[in-house]
């Protein structure tokens, strides 16, 4: 028994607790998963969480502290990984192009997207502070 509790102790220890403890988070519009829109998604998450995207078309918008139109705004320092279902499935924009529109607007912290396409924003990712995004590449 103290054997197992040292070892636990030891993995924490080499990988921290966010690692431990990083969730996945399933966005799905038709209520399957935890959440039904991006953004809700986005406020449920921790750093080193996974927030997996279904397929569809994610174009409500709603404001951003500053009043401008953004699908999803992730305002804490949060290290995410952001997939979609794939390239094809899953778009994220408005059904018609607006100049102040927003896809996805980051607040410092790193952010790996991938899968994803963006439509009718004037600017697909836009953020403030210190923050990084990755692109992953297309297979």
């Amino acid at each position: 028994m103290k054997t197992s509790i040292l070892l636990l102790i030891i993995l924490l220890a080499c990988f921290g607790p966010s690692t431990v403890l990083a969730r996945t988070w399933y966005v799905e519009q038709d209520g399957t998963g935890d959440w039904v829109s991006i953004q809700a998604a986005f406020e449920a998450s921790a750093s080193g969480d996974t927030i997996l995207i279904g397929p569809g078309v994610y174009s409500n918008t709603h404001d951003d502290p500053y009043s401008r139109p953004v699908v999803a705004y992730l305002g804490d320092h949060k290290d995410l990984v952001i997939q979609g279902a794939s390239r094809e499935e899953v778009t994220i924009g408005p059904s018609v192009f607006t100049d102040q529109c927003t896809g996805l607007y980051l607040s410092t912290g790193s952010t790996r997207l991938s899968n994803l396409t963006f439509r009718n924003c004037f600017g697909a990712i836009k953020g403030s502070g210190d923050f990084t995004v990755e692109l992953a590449p297309v297979s």
